[in-house]
């Protein structure tokens, strides 16, 4: 289940969004801690994984950039500096880059965007944050 302070603030979770995801975040809401933000990756991404990719997983992928994007926001504001991040960084811009069609990697379709996904997952079990 999603992190209740992620929700708004994050495309969907498990690759299922209904209203109460798609309502937009007051200007007053707090953005989601690193450590949601993390959650809310990892389990989109896991349920995607679990469920595999359907014929048409778009809206899947852009819910799991969404994410990322997301993730990217709260390593800004982590003290751990933006030169321990800059890796995730990277990996989040071949996602990016992956779903417009802008792979430089010889990936097409879905794992222009998966690789670099799992990728990211798999750095940010090797790399927590201080």
């Amino acid at each position: 289940m999603c992190a209740a302070a992620a929700i708004t603030m994050i495309a969907g979770c498990g690759g299922k969004a209904d209203a109460e995801d798609q309502t937009a975040a007051s200007p007053s809401a707090k953005p989601p801690t690193l450590a949601e933000a993390r959650a809310a990756y990892d389990e989109d991404l896991n349920a995607l994984a679990a469920d595999g990719c359907p014929a048409d997983c778009s809206k899947e992928l852009k819910e799991v950039v969404a994410n990322a994007r997301v993730l990217r926001t709260a390593m800004n504001t982590d003290a751990a500096g933006p030169q321990f991040w800059s890796p995730a960084y990277k990996l989040i811009d071949q996602m990016e880059g992956g779903l417009s069609g802008e792979d430089t990697r010889g990936n097409w379709g879905p794992r222009a965007v998966l690789a670099p996904a799992y990728d990211l997952q798999t750095w940010l079990k090797v790399h927590p944050s201080q």
